[in-house]
């Protein structure tokens, strides 16, 4: 027998075994490769399908559709001017319906100082009475109310007892400082008490000579307290008058102080940036 054709013999088997194995193998491989085209495609559906949903979501929520996070969510959009449904008014049209509003502001403000509104109980509040006036919210609305009211305004007086608030029987102003809405004084009371003061300072149209020096003796008490809140001398200031790192100024106060004229003193406040006095 030839021996080509004996090598034939004895092989053809291992052959046809390699030749069966190898068309498993890419059987095999080829069903591999579907199936992984297949979860590739399932997969990118369902990133696609879950980017969708999360689109949809946020679109909702930028609408102002009540949903759950939709207020947190319009926070983030806000914070860099991203929102789509909700485009940022321009500085005209919010001068401009601030200014159609203002009566109606300054009435609210007056609304919730007669009636009391700003009084708050602090249960455990140990160095000061429990229930008193909030320094903290009465002097922003006095601030914000002497900024925009009318000369013609016919209740003055309302607001002109609002400046007195914090100083009425010796409370808010305790043991030489402001008492804040917590237990222990903070410098944001003093600061807006200080811009309310100095505001009205500069309303002659409001106010007359013997008011206006009761209101500069005021702004001295204010700012001696404020004082406290700025120990270096190096135009920070602290929330807490004896923090133990004096140099730990903090953000929000050091950017408050001079927005509000609270640097101007009553011996030189003539000299500070005259207040917003309202158009008409």
């Amino acid at each position: 027998m030839p021996r080509s054709r004996f090598a034939n013999i004895m092989l053809g088997p291992t052959m046809i075994a390699r030749r069966c194995t190898h068309e498993r193998t890419m059987e095999v491989s080829n069903t591999n490769r579907r199936l992984i085209r297949r979860l590739l495609r399932n997969g990118l559906a369902a990133i696609f399908a879950l980017v969708a949903t999360l689109a949809m979501y946020v679109s909702v929520a930028d609408e102002g559709v009540t949903v759950p996070g939709g207020a947190s969510i319009r926070r983030y959009l806000d914070r860099y001017d991203a929102s789509v449904f909700r485009r940022a008014h321009t500085l005209r049209a919010i001068l401009e319906s601030a200014e159609a509003r203002r009566e109606q502001i300054i009435e609210r403000l007056n609304r919730e100082w007669t009636s009391k509104e700003w009084i708050y109980t602090t249960p455990n509040r140990t160095t000061a009475p429990k229930t008193a006036i909030s320094a903290w919210v009465s002097s922003q609305a006095a601030c914000a109310a002497l900024r925009a009211v009318g000369p013609t305004y016919g209740r003055v007086t309302d607001f002109r007892d609002l400046l007195d608030a914090p100083f009425a029987n010796g409370f808010p102003t305790k043991l030489g400082r402001f008492v804040s809405d917590a237990d222990y004084p903070q410098v944001q009371p003093a600061l807006w008490t200080i811009a309310a003061l100095a505001v009205a300072v500069g309303r002659a149209d409001l106010f007359n000579r013997r008011e206006i020096d009761h209101v500069l003796s005021r702004l001295e008490i204010a700012e001696n307290i404020a004082d406290l809140y700025q120990p270096l001398g190096d135009g920070g200031w602290n929330i807490l008058p004896q923090q133990i790192d004096q140099g730990a100024h903090a953000t929000s106060a050091t950017a408050l102080g001079p927005a509000n004229g609270s640097n101007c003193t009553s011996r030189r406040v003539y000299h500070c940036p005259r207040p917003i006095v309202p158009l008409g």
